[in-house]
């Protein structure tokens, strides 16, 4: 069963915006991830960030927009952001 973003009465206009927020998340967090690794290649062993799996997320979506899978997308904010939050918190102590 899809999980719905939204319930059934709201406005088209209002789940859509929702729905490219989501994505657009997922996009600088792949990115802002991409960019630390470039910047320091150590980065994501030291941290468990799997920084290369969310640049390849962020490059599926930027690239392939026409094919976004809003499941999966949803289910990646809610299962996996929070743990990736956490890790980034404490990858931050370190500066």
């Amino acid at each position: 069963m899809q999980e719905r973003l939204c319930d059934e009465d709201d406005d088209a206009i209002e789940v859509n915006m929702l729905r490219d927020s989501l994505v657009r998340c997922i996009e600088v967090v792949g990115q802002c991830l991409h960019n630390a690794q470039t910047a320091d290649p150590s980065f994501e062993a030291r941290h468990a960030l799997n920084a290369s799996g969310w640049w390849g997320m962020r490059s599926k979506i930027s690239h392939g927009y026409d094919g976004v899978q809003y499941d999966i997308v949803l289910a990646v904010i809610k299962q996996d952001m929070p743990a990736l939050r956490d890790k980034l918190v404490t990858a931050l102590t370190e500066l």
